[in-house]
């Protein structure tokens, strides 16, 4: 078959892919399924049954093996076709035929920073920021079942739901080969200590909450009494980084390849695949899937890892997991209403996958000299992005706060969204100069570096 067909082909597969399951929706909407099922069962058992009971049991199966297991199916159809297209192009017998084990050219620029992954850290945390209003504003997701507006807010938060994936696979990306620094952890420990002591002194200023002595305990110990779950999470993985890069050069290519997949496969494949919520706190919240992606995010770093994976490829196959999820989800959501994680969290595969994709498409980006200084502005403050808008305090402020969002048409609504998120982001980057400017000014990040350097040496 000639190349430039498959990826119509593929196209066509996912516009069948949709098809279905609209065609499927209006069959159970119309009896058909159900009048099929319960005249089946009766013939067998040769008496009546009791139809609500048999209806609930019916959808808890669909619900289950069709809308959960089934879509791995499909998923498998989907990578098989993906796959077929990029060895038609020769591009996986030349990454069959290479694996040399090499550190990636991970640097772009003489002044030894990569913009592409800079960029990318502004991107992912404009993706945290979306889902939020999404989320926690409470727009698009809180219409009606099924309509339009509702299935693009889910389609949004499906497309960005990997922002948190992609915050740790640059860790690893960027952390594997430097040296371990308690300096840079401290000056973040200190800039989410600072963010708290300001978002407390603005709350209770401004008395919307009154004062409690657990505040100021909360604001001095935000790791430990747990104010940010990233951050908290982060402390885990920031510990155990200088044994995981002594590992992780000691290995060979193929001993870590292993140790990657039987990751993926235990605590993505099978926790997605079995569900079971108490599992998936467990890995996410403790900081043991930011060690998993950590590997990850070395692994690629180290051997140059999806070389041969182009950019529209990653940005195809990113879509690709937005559609499988949102199949799977609608599917579900049909049957058994109500949230599950199963296929819709940071564990699930397709959301690791599309994190993956993020990052073989900006690691080797390149800029102007004018777009780097911007660039360099942005990433400096991506993280007290979070920070600041992601502290309980502030982000309780943002509940339900944009359901006005859901009176207006879909493209203006759509609009609105991402218009409250670039000024949420930019507001937080800007304010971040003032903590950035104090910093400075007290000589923080020199005074901490010169404490590390007398106690270590």
């Amino acid at each position: 078959m000639d190349k430039k067909y498959v990826k119509w082909i593929l196209w066509a597969l996912s516009i069948l892919c949709i098809l279905f399951v609209f065609i499927l929706d209006a069959l159970f909407k119309l009896g058909f399924v159900q009048t099929f099922f319960f005249s089946s069962v009766e013939m067998i058992l040769g008496r009546e049954l009791n139809h609500a009971i048999w209806l609930e049991r019916f959808n808890d199966g669909i619900s289950k093996y069709f809308g959960g297991y089934g879509i791995m199916i499909l998923f498998l159809v989907f990578q098989i076709a993906f796959l077929y297209r990029m060895r038609k192009d020769s591009l996986i017998v030349q990454f069959e035929r290479g694996g040399g084990e090499k550190i990636s050219g991970s640097v772009n620029c003489s002044d030894g920073r990569n913009y592409g992954i800079d960029l990318l850290r502004c991107v992912s945390m404009f993706m945290v920021v979306l889902g939020h209003v999404v989320v926690q504003g409470a727009s698009l997701i809180y219409t009606d079942r099924f309509s339009v507006k509702y299935e693009t807010g889910w389609i949004i938060l499906f497309a960005v739901d990997c922002a948190v994936n992609i915050f740790a696979l640059i860790s690893g990306f960027v952390g594997f080969g430097r040296k371990h620094s308690y300096t840079n952890f401290a000056v973040l420990w200190l800039t989410a200590v600072f963010y708290c002591m300001v978002a407390t002194f603005f709350v209770v200023g401004m008395k919307l909450r009154p004062f409690e002595r657990g505040m100021v305990l909360n604001a001095i110990l935000p790791v430990t009494r747990y104010q940010y779950w990233y951050l908290t999470a982060y402390t885990s993985l920031f510990l155990f980084m200088p044994i995981l890069n002594h590992a992780l050069t000691s290995f060979s290519r193929v001993r870590l390849r292993a140790i990657v997949i039987s990751c993926l496969l235990v605590f993505s494949v099978m926790q997605s695949a079995f569900c079971e919520k108490k599992f998936f706190s467990a890995v996410v919240y403790s900081g043991l899937w930011l060690i998993v992606l950590y590997v990850i995010g070395a692994y690629i770093r180290r051997f140059d890892a999806l070389s041969w994976f182009t950019p529209r490829m990653a940005l195809f196959l990113h879509m690709d997991m937005v559609l499988v999820t949102w199949v799977n989800f609608y599917l579900k959501d049909y049957f058994k209403p109500g949230y599950s994680p199963t296929f819709f969290a940071f564990i699930s595969p397709f959301t690791c996958i599309s994190a993956i994709c993020f990052l073989v498409m900006f690691r080797n980006m390149s800029f102007s000299a004018r777009m780097k200084k911007t660039i360099a502005f942005f990433a400096a403050s991506s993280f007290s992005v979070y920070l600041i808008h992601v502290h309980p305090f502030l982000y309780d402020l943002l509940h339900f706060r944009f359901t006005f969002l859901n009176e207006y048409s879909l493209v203006v609504a759509v609009a609105l969204i991402f218009a409250i998120a670039v000024g949420i982001y930019i507001s937080c980057s800007l304010f971040d100069v003032i903590r950035q400017k104090i910093f400075t000014l007290f000589k923080v990040r020199e005074r901490i570096s010169a404490l590390e350097k007398k106690l270590l040496d």
